[in-house]
């Protein structure tokens, strides 16, 4: 089956185990139209020229563009289960803000170092396996009879191996 035919046969089963509304099926279910993910570099202009990679091309960020792929709507279906959960995470740190608010009344030693970090290539790094597992753990501890975890993972396994996408007429 390719992606839409997979997606859409998920979407049935979550509307006919009264998971979603006719509205909500019509409004998440893939269509073969869709139009296909385009990579694409955003350059980091802002970055010094002497650090790019070659005097007249600045570095830049890798982007796959989703906007209006057959899985986009799903991928907010997912999100809508999987934000509520991350913030539970005791490591979860909404913005600078929050980490201050968390650190305020914390004796911190003389000697330490408060050290931040970029973190480069995330996505790219995870191993799908591992991330499926986490998220299946995280619906275990937290179980809730109105989320169709199977489906909501069945999903997730889609968006996280089925990205194919275009780049200069060619597919990947």
């Amino acid at each position: 089956l390719d992606n839409v035919d997979r997606i859409n046969e998920i979407l049935l089963d979550l509307l006919e185990h009264e998971f979603i509304s006719n509205k909500q099926y019509s409004y998440l279910s893939a269509q073969s139209h869709s139009r296909p993910r385009n990579f694409h570099i955003l350059p980091k202009i802002h970055k010094p020229i002497n650090k790019w990679p070659t005097p007249s091309m600045p570095e830049g960020r890798p982007i796959v563009a989703d906007i209006q792929s057959e899985s986009r709507p799903t991928a907010e279906y997912i999100d809508s289960f999987l934000k509520p959960l991350s913030t539970k995470h005791p490591a979860y740190l909404k913005d600078t803000y929050d980490f201050v608010s968390k650190i305020r009344n914390v004796e911190i030693p003389k000697e330490s170092f408060i050290v931040t970090g970029d973190i480069t290539a995330l996505y790219t790094n995870m191993s799908t396996r591992r991330s499926l597992e986490v998220v299946h753990r995280a619906f275990s501890l937290n179980p809730d009879p109105r989320r169709p975890s199977a489906q909501l993972l069945e999903l997730l396994h889609i968006q996280l191996t089925a990205n194919d996408f275009s780049f200069n007429d060619f597919s990947y």
